[in-house]
């Protein structure tokens, strides 16, 4: 059966004319679009907020006004069948503590590509006579991180029927790197349940 062409015109014109408004959100109150089968921001949010509480209420930091301990970025391993990007998490996880003033974060070392390569492609200049070695950093002058920061994030999927529940589990430790021990150990687990969308997109 064909529809007059008036008719189709109609339907799409008052489908574009019901479309929500854009607004703000705070993913912090659960507020925006949640997924079941995706990592959304408001897990992100939820995941750093508990791992922070956890870590700051661990006392392996130290009092308030001791010595910073400078932290490694380790290997954050994706057990999803998600592409993310681990930063999301440990971004906000890194600047909370520094605004503790009990924690730096090295950014010269890793697993991995390093985040500020710069570090390295400026002491490779010591041997460029056109630079003035006054400028150029003195060997010896890296820290050293104390701890390393590693993980996984893993997801289990069920479905049943027209029905599905996520369970997406963040574990983090922190390592102290010259004992080997892990010295603080936590597991964020948040799930969701809901219907699975009638179209695939």
């Amino acid at each position: 059966m064909r529809f007059p062409a008036f008719l189709l015109m109609a339907v799409a014109l008052t489908t574009v004319g019901c479309k929500s408004p854009t607004k703000y959100v705070d993913p912090g109150n659960n507020e925006g679009l949640v997924n079941v089968d995706r990592i959304n921001t408001q897990d992100w949010t939820k995941a750093a907020d508990g791992m922070i509480a956890s870590l700051k209420a661990s006392g392996v930091l130290g009092p308030a006004g001791s010595e910073r301990k400078v932290l490694m970025i380790s290997k954050i391993s994706n057990e999803t069948r998600q592409h993310i990007d681990t930063d999301l998490l440990t971004k906000k996880i890194r600047v909370a503590l520094s605004k503790t003033g009990r924690v730096v974060t090295s950014t010269a070392v890793g697993q991995g590509d390093v985040e500020e390569p710069g570090v390295k492609t400026v002491r490779d200049l010591r041997s460029d006579d056109e630079f003035d070695g006054k400028t150029l950093p003195n060997k010896g002058e890296l820290k050293a991180p104390r701890y390393g920061l590693s993980g996984k994030i893993i997801e289990n999927l069920v479905r049943d029927g027209k029905n599905q529940q996520s369970t997406i589990s963040f574990q983090l430790s922190l390592t102290d790197l010259k004992t080997g021990l892990a010295e603080w150990e936590e597991e964020v687990e948040i799930s969701k349940y809901g219907g699975k969308a009638t179209f695939g997109w």
